[in-house]
């Protein structure tokens, strides 16, 4: 913000595999297009960015006729009258209305566009800054979270073959409840070995080393 005029530059990105960049500004701007382009492209490689510039000038600009548009309008209207035989009255304040017809300079533009470039620079760092901030902070939260799969990893690991035994005994207890005494050696071994095959689907040591597998 200066006495002269208010720039404002607005970056917005989201998370894309190449560069894609869009650049808004007044058009009277067009020529920084390429500069600023290039200031973005040394910074950034990848992401999907669009940038806003807007420019509140306060200064009064210098305004003058554009003469040959003036006078070529004009030699347009009278020849238009004698080709259709009408009189063509024309407002001056209609005419000067059409577009390009006055020139407005604003005094010290170079001061504008370094300022705008300045500024430009200044929010890409201040966006890099945040984006390394905020990778910080994923990067930590993922560290964390691996570090609890390994906790919780260790303590099913450690637990585990006290539940299958557990799990063994129950179902042992179960089947032979059911079938009471009338079961011979024969049939009691059977039993034994159904009960191991049932607890031996239920493993998950395989599932345990692929996990630590994919934590480290």
């Amino acid at each position: 913000f200066t006495d002269d005029y208010n720039i404002v530059v607005e970056v917005k990105s989201v998370n894309n595999r190449f560069l894609d960049l869009n650049i808004f500004f007044p058009r009277e701007l067009i020529s920084l297009e390429l500069i600023l382009k290039k200031l973005f492209k040394n910074k950034i490689f990848r992401g999907k960015f669009e940038v806003k510039i807007d420019v509140f000038d306060k200064r009064i600009p210098t305004t003058v006729i554009n003469e040959p548009k003036l006078k070529s309008y004009s030699e347009l209207i009278k020849k238009a009258a004698k080709i259709s035989g009408f009189d063509i009255n024309v407002n001056l304040q209609d005419l000067i209305s059409y577009p390009e017809m006055l020139i407005s300079d604003f005094p010290d533009n170079d001061k504008l566009i370094n300022d705008i470039i300045t500024l430009t620079k200044n929010a890409i760092n201040q966006h890099q800054n945040m984006a390394i901030e905020e990778g910080q902070k994923m990067a930590d939260y993922i560290k964390e979270s691996l570090y609890n799969m390994q906790q919780s990893l260790l303590k099913i690991e450690e637990s585990f073959p006290f539940y299958k035994k557990e799990l063994f005994d129950k179902l042992l207890r179960n089947m032979e409840n059911l079938i009471n005494d009338t079961i011979n050696d024969d049939d009691r071994h059977k039993i034994l070995v159904e009960t191991s095959l049932k607890i031996d689907r239920s493993d998950i040591t395989e599932e345990i080393v692929r996990l630590k597998s994919h934590i480290e």
